[in-house]
């Protein structure tokens, strides 16, 4: 009763207003008579010039005005249309309610410049857009630039992009999968300028057949170019040299994008310090490549976060052709071919404290190393990707050569060789077709890998294979990893609704042959050591698998259920574990849940049971270097693993605001661990059969925003993490753990001409084992900064400042600070530019840091680029 009431004086307020008001009616037309639609109307007060109301003619040029109840003789109206003249006339409302028909001439005056301003970052369900314009600087010149300013998205040190704290799982140039996971060329050659748009797509679910029915919680990357830029020849250019010795830093990058036609080439050469093969480093973890295994080597310093381009000493050649075209039946073919000669030098001395509970080992050495390295991989592709049907059918194929010679001293001397090659070749497939509510697919994968490796030691400077009264001139360790596999597969699901149901079956078949002799020499003639070490090692693994899967996908719920069954079967010539035969059961379960379209919560389960490579299974000694000598004991690896991560993601493209938290703990447990003996710095690890249990904790989060009024980005991020694990030494049991805290935080502004950078990232590690009570703590603090100016006739001045500080409880704070300069003269509509480059202004010689991982910290001081200047020459094609 009350509810009616209310509409009812509603009602009876609405009638007094309309009694109070008066209507004006009228036409509209052109000056041919022709009605004109869309025609803004106001009414005016003649003596204040204030608004009464306003409308629009509709199709047939009428418009119905309420005149408001007010005491007025007459009124202005005005009528105004882009392309007809502006019309104010005068109106007696006493001459009643119809006003006169009224006719607009058109008009030739130029209209005034309109400045449309939108949001930077822009959401269409599923995409999210950033113009690049927005977040582009002048003295920027490729994507990957820009990429590192916009809100949600960072770019890691190696060149992965992340969309909000997660990998992206594809990298689309104009909807086109050019490059797979080795995107990074593009992101660090397309110029700046020839880039409209970055989009991301969430959930993206790479094959289109399965798009509607399958879950995916992850982003992938879409760039959109300008139209200047598509069907045309883009690209840069650019030479340079340099001192104080005869430096060079070159590279040609032509590329080109169609609608039906995507080629990109690019070679690039320098002895500068430049790291140009890391763009050709994978990106993706779902789009894997076979990887040589490292079975021998020679101790190298860990290179350190700070810019390769400080400490690199090189000649580098690298060489990659890209090439995609879209052939009939809407099949595309792929070509790619990499190509990389490098030859680094690296000077560096190495401190290593081990940490045990009844000890403590402490391992000096200085490096002097040439490592040399030669490879080309090479894939080609058919693709055909659409709603109804997936298929692929290929082929990769690569070959790698190295030559590392290498000089240890302890004091004493070590001259050390190792030679490795590495070839192998892999012939794949995939089918996936719709039929209805019913889903087919087909997969095989065969592939043969080969990598021998040969490690010399001249003289041997451990002391362990001295024989009394016998010269060892060298040590020669061989060895010999093959392997031959294959796998395939078949997967059915039908589709009912919301709910997707799967099941999938595989099997493979891997065969591998390990062999590892070890010589020395005496008075220059080669004899075998020991049987004890003296791989000939022999196995054969079956796998079949069954993998029932259930998928929902509801407005707001998704979620997926597998649980594979797992059949293993091992078999070697060793002489402890001969026959495997195992039967095991799996899961992985994640869900998310849509709360608004600011918020989304993602959770994943798994629990998995892997077993490592097989040669990992030999029962004799290898000497992986000149001071390890380790025995895998004939086990057969296995690791139990299971993991629980959540995380909250936030997002608001209105405000350009971004952010998530994570947190997430795995537990593992191996059956397996290395006991630890030390002859002095000489390691002999032998492995022994025994639970291994290790636990990661970890949690965090990050938040960026960009202020489009400010031209400013800023960006947070806090990480925490806690590992505990075992370990052995001499046969005792003890336990360490190690803990780790972050922060990170990054701002880019503009002011005015000037555009200032700065990043500071804190770590707090500190670790303890076994009993004792005090931890071993590290700090480290990291600042880079950076201000560039834009000056008159296009000159852009470039400083920059790079601050480290390095301290533990052992020993007194270590800092270091680095500088450089840039000027730069862009030649307008030339595409040319020219640019002066000053490297470590204050010559700093030597950089140290300190690492933490396990019960082991790790002191290392790297020999630094000399301080030098570049002269460069800049062309965009």
């Amino acid at each position: 009763m009350p509810r009616i009431i209310f509409l009812l004086c509603c009602l009876l307020m609405n009638r007094a207003s309309a009694l109070g008001q008066r209507q004006l009616s009228g036409k509209v037309l052109s000056v041919e008579g022709t009605p004109l639609k869309d025609v803004h109307i106001i009414l005016l007060l003649i003596e204040k010039n204030k608004p009464l109301a306003f409308g629009f003619t509709d199709q047939k040029g009428r418009f119905i005005l309420n005149l408001p109840s007010v005491v007025v003789d007459s009124v202005a109206i005005k009528f105004s249309v882009i392309g007809y003249e502006t019309k104010t006339v005068l109106f007696s409302v006493k001459s009643g309610p119809e006003v006169p028909e009224l006719r607009l001439s058109t008009s030739s005056k130029n209209l005034p410049e309109v400045v449309v301003k939108s949001n930077p970052v822009i959401q269409r369900r599923d995409t999210i857009s950033y113009d690049v314009k927005a977040f582009s600087e002048k003295q920027d010149m490729v994507l990957a630039d820009v990429l590192r300013r916009m809100p949600g998205i960072e770019v890691t040190d190696n060149g992965t992009v992340k969309y909000q704290g997660r990998a992206i799982n594809r990298y689309y140039i104009e909807g086109l999968n050019l490059l797979d996971a080795k995107y990074g060329i593009a992101n660090n050659n397309i110029p700046v300028g020839a880039v409209e748009q970055v989009q991301v797509l969430e959930n993206h679910q790479p094959l289109k057949v399965l798009d509607s029915v399958t879950i995916s919680n992850r982003a992938a990357l879409n760039i959109k170019l300008t139209g200047a830029a598509k069907n045309t020849l883009i690209g840069r250019a650019k030479t340079g040299i340099g001192i104080p010795t005869l430096l060079a830093d070159g590279e040609l990058v032509p590329m080109r994008f169609a609608k039906n036609e995507q080629v990109l080439l690019s070679y690039k050469f320098n002895n500068a310090g430049f790291n140009y093969k890391n763009e050709l480093a994978s990106l993706t973890d779902d789009i894997t490549t076979p990887a040589k295994t490292p079975l021998l080597g020679i101790p190298a310093a860990t290179l350190p976060s700070f810019s390769q381009q400080r400490y690199l000493f090189n000649k580098q050649h690298v060489l990659s052709m890209n090439y995609l075209k879209k052939i009939r039946q809407g099949k595309e073919l792929k070509l790619n071919i990499d190509f990389v000669h490098d030859i680094q030098k690296q000077n560096s001395s190495t401190r290593i404290v081990n940490y045990f509970d009844t000890d403590t080992v402490r391992i000096n050495e200085n490096q002097t190393l040439r490592l040399g390295e030669t490879h080309v991989n090479a894939q080609v592709e058919i693709l055909s990707n659409n709603e109804r049907a997936y298929t692929a059918t290929g082929m990769r194929f690569g070959y790698s050569r190295s030559n590392d010679d290498g000089k240890i001293g302890l004091p004493k001397l070590s001259a050390q060789k190792l030679r490795d090659h590495f070839v192998w070749v892999e012939k794949y497939g995939k089918s996936i077709r719709k039929v209805k509510k019913w889903i087919h697919g087909f997969n095989y994968q065969v592939g043969y890998n080969k990598s021998p490796q040969q490690l010399n030691i001249a003289p041997d400077i451990s002391g362990y294979f001295f024989v009394a009264n016998q010269k060892i001139d060298s040590l020669m360790q061989q060895a010999s990893l093959e392997r031959w596999y294959a796998k395939t597969g078949y997967t059915v699901a039908l589709s009912m609704g919301r709910f997707l149901f799967e099941q999938a079956a595989n099997v493979g078949y891997n065969r591998n042959q390990y062999h590892a002799p070890l010589y020395r020499f005496e008075n220059g003639q080669p004899s075998l050591i020991a049987d004890s070490i003296n791989n000939q090692f022999e196995a054969e693994e079956w796998s079949a698998v069954y993998v029932p899967k259930l998928n929902y996908k509801g407005e707001k719920w998704k979620f997926s259920a597998q649980l594979p069954v797992n059949f293993l079967g091992h078999q070697n010539n060793n002489s402890k574990r001969n026959y495997l035969n195992r039967l095991f059961v799996t899961y992985d379960l994640s869900g998310q849940y849509t709360i608004n379209t600011n918020l989304n919560i993602l959770v994943n389960w798994v629990n998995d049971q892997f077993y490592l490579p097989a040669y990992l299974a030999s029962d004799r000694f290898t000497l992986i270097n000149y001071r390890s000598l380790v025995n895998q004991n004939g086990i057969i690896k296995r690791r139990d693993r299971e993991s629980v991560t959540a995380y909250l993601f936030y997002k608001n493209t209105i405000r350009s605001l971004f952010g998530h938290l994570f947190i997430s703990r795995e537990n593992s447990l191996d059956n397996y661990m290395t006991d630890q003996n030390f002859n002095g710095s000489f390691l002999i690890g032998n492995a022994i059969e025994r639970e291994n249990p290790a636990s990661v904790y970890k949690t965090g989060g990050a938040l960026s925003k960009y202020v489009s009024r400010l031209k400013t980005t800023l960006s947070v991020a806090v990480n925490l993490q806690q590992s505990a694990g075992q370990q052995s030494n001499a046969g005792v049991l003890s336990d360490y753990k190690v803990h780790t805290r972050g922060l990170s935080a990054k701002l880019n502004t503009r002011i005015k001409d000037m555009v200032v950078d700065y990043a500071i990232q804190l770590s707090h590690i500190s670790s303890s084992v076994g009993n004792r009570k005090s931890r071993n703590k590290t700090r480290n603090l990291s600042q880079v900064f950076s201000v560039s100016y834009a000056l008159p006739r296009q000159y852009v001045l470039k400083w920059g400042v790079e601050a480290n500080r390095f301290s533990t409880d052992a020993g007194l704070p270590r800092q270091f600070l680095f500088s450089d300069f840039l000027i730069r003269k862009n030649m307008g509509a030339s595409k040319m530019s020219v640019d002066l480059y000053w490297q470590n202004m204050f010559n700093l010689k030597q950089m140290e840091t300190i690492m933490v991982n396990g019960n082991q910290i790790m002191t290392q001081t790297y020999q630094l680029r000399p301080s030098q200047c570049m002269l460069r020459l800049h062309f965009n094609l």
